[in-house]
């Protein structure tokens, strides 16, 4: 199956590796994150011969590990260690030395905490005295903090290597109890992007030295025919062009309903099209545009200076700098058509030299603005139930897709044309039987029958409510009109008279235009997405790739 967008596709993988090369095959897989492990499926057959599968091992890491984890931290902990990468080149631990480097560390552990035990005790000593303050416990308190700071500085690389080590190790004991076992070899499961198969095959086969191999390839479109869908669906992984953080922003502002599915179309480009269109159509002003533009820019240049407080509104507005440019592009665009600036009409004109609207003028002809924002309502909408469509056959759900987008398009399609033949004149026309019997009543009949055919009776109810979205939502893009308006009349009333004036004029238009109406426009932009346009195709039900991991920032394996 063809992957749509920026989703990368999947395979699910069955592989088998010899016991004595399992851990370093998971040492090198987690350090290239290229599989996300599976439970491996109890029934699984292997077809070269009759094997019985066992649950793997439950050894874990031994108490000693465990516990020299737990003394490694506390360590780190009581010298302030800070976890930093170090630029210098990593410690080379081979594989098969892992234990005997670990011995070898609980000396130089137990050497430091007796180091650290001794001048706690003696720290703690001196708290306890008296409570005055004379200059020799002062300077002998210093003299153990600076005692304290250079075993820190003396031990901090081998204590980072240690923790980092016994981590790694205990990620790869969690993996090794996804598994199963057939005597001598463990067999894992797991879901592969597809661009990265040859690597991670490569990799089992060179690590192992030829003990491991994968047995099974199986592409989601195989698990689609088995009906094993639900129980084995797909991880969703993304990716987006490196030049630009735009992708993520608006694939952020889809993902607040949820990851996209595998089988579902990411929506983040359409996004990427539709959300400036319609906020400027709302916004539309040569000036604020242009203001808004400048804005934008100098929030965007912050976006990589500024240390930002996660959840603050200044966050917010730097991060999304880059969808506030294309926004305030296009308010510029929609601006010139609609030949306002600022408001004004006449300082368009002084601005530009351009005598009339390009296209029209909203505050002349509101009525244009609401049937204009109708169709793109339409288009919107229609588009929405298309993508809704497209994602119920990628999944192979040729019921839902037939009784509810393809008739729901097929009835929108005949309503969307009554509106724009006959304009705010449709509803003169509309339950005329000739008109209601050729547009509608056929896609009504259809979608009705088969919802109660396969439904039963919920199926009625539900196309009754399909009916009702289907005018209510379309109906809601004269927010377009509404938004425009109110932006309009707002600019109107501070046009300054006099030169004293531009003191209001520039006060008001910063923060009643550049800083309300720009939320407010941006808020019912979402709420045109969120509402109106996801709920005829987007699910977000997917999980993301999550690859088993091993974390090395300070030792590497031979």
């Amino acid at each position: 199956m063809a992957r749509l967008q920026h989703s990368i596709g999947m395979v699910k993988v069955t592989a088998l590796i010899h016991r004595d090369y399992v851990d370093a095959v998971l040492h090198r897989l987690g350090e290239l994150r290229c599989v996300q492990l599976t439970s491996v499926d109890e029934s699984i057959t292997l077809e070269a011969e009759e094997v019985v599968l066992a649950p793997a091992e439950q050894p874990g890491p031994s108490d000693d590990w465990s516990s020299l984890h737990s003394r490694v931290a506390g360590l780190i902990a009581a010298l302030r260690i800070r976890r930093t990468v170090r630029n210098a080149e990593r410690r080379v631990i081979p594989r098969g030395e892992v234990e005997t480097f670990l011995k070898r560390a609980d000396a130089n552990v137990a050497q430091v905490e007796a180091s650290v035990q001794q001048l706690q005790a003696e720290m703690a000593k001196l708290q306890a005295g008296t409570s005055r303050v004379f200059p020799r416990r002062t300077l002998k308190a210093k003299n153990l903090q600076i005692r304290l700071h250079e075993i820190a500085g003396q031990w901090e690389t081998e204590l980072l290597t240690i923790s980092e080590v016994l981590e790694a190790q205990r990620q790869v004991e969690d993996a090794k109890q996804k598994m199963m076992r057939t005597g001598d070899t463990y067999l894992f499961e797991g879901w592969v992007p597809e661009d990265r198969l040859d690597e991670t095959l490569q990799t089992i086969r060179t690590v192992s030295k030829g003990y491991g191999d994968l047995l099974k390839l199986r592409h989601p479109e195989e698990l689609l025919e088995r009906g094993k869908v639900g129980k084995l669906q797909p991880p969703t992984l993304l990716r987006y062009p490196r030049f630009t953080s735009v992708f993520e922003i608006f694939a952020s502002l889809g993902r607040a309903f949820g990851l996209p599915g595998y089988y579902e179309i990411d929506p983040t480009i359409f996004f990427l099209v539709s959300f400036p269109i319609i906020f400027g159509m709302m916004y539309g002003d040569l000036g604020h545009g242009a203001l808004l533009l400048v804005a934008a820019i100098g929030l965007y240049r912050l976006k990589n200076r500024t240390i930002l407080r996660p959840g603050s509104i200044s966050s917010y507005a730097i991060n999304g700098s880059p969808l506030l440019i294309l926004c305030a592009v296009s308010s510029i665009v929609f601006g010139v058509l609609y030949g306002e600036a600022f408001g004004s009409e006449e300082w368009f004109t002084a601005l530009t030299g351009i005598q009339e609207p390009i296209w029209f003028s909203p505050i002349k002809n509101p009525n244009t603005l609401l049937r204009y924002s109708i169709y793109v309502g339409i288009a919107h909408v229609s588009f929405g139930l298309g993508l809704g469509l497209a994602n119920r056959l990628l999944s192979r759900s040729y019921r839902d897709a037939l009784s509810g987008p393809l008739v729901w398009l097929w009835m929108y399609a005949g309503g969307a044309y009554l509106v724009v033949r006959y304009g705010f004149g449709v509803f003169d026309v509309i339950f005329d039987p000739a008109v209601f019997g050729v547009f509608l009543a056929p896609p009504l009949i259809v979608m009705v029958s088969l919802k109660l055919l396969w439904h039963g009776a919920t199926g009625l109810s539900e196309a009754i409510e399909t009916l009702l979205v289907s005018f209510s939502h379309s109906v809601s893009y004269a927010r377009i009109l509404a938004l425009k308006m109110v932006s309009s009349s707002f600019s109107a009333l501070l046009l300054p008279t006099s030169i004293i004036g531009f003191v209001p004029f520039t006060i008001g238009t910063i923060a009643l235009i550049l800083i309300f109406e720009t939320m407010l426009a941006f808020l019912h932009t979402l709420r045109l997405h969120w509402i109106e346009w996801f709920s005829k195709f987007y699910q977000g039900t997917g999980h993301p790739f999550t690859p088993f991991t091993v974390t090395r920032e300070f030792t590497a394996t031979g």
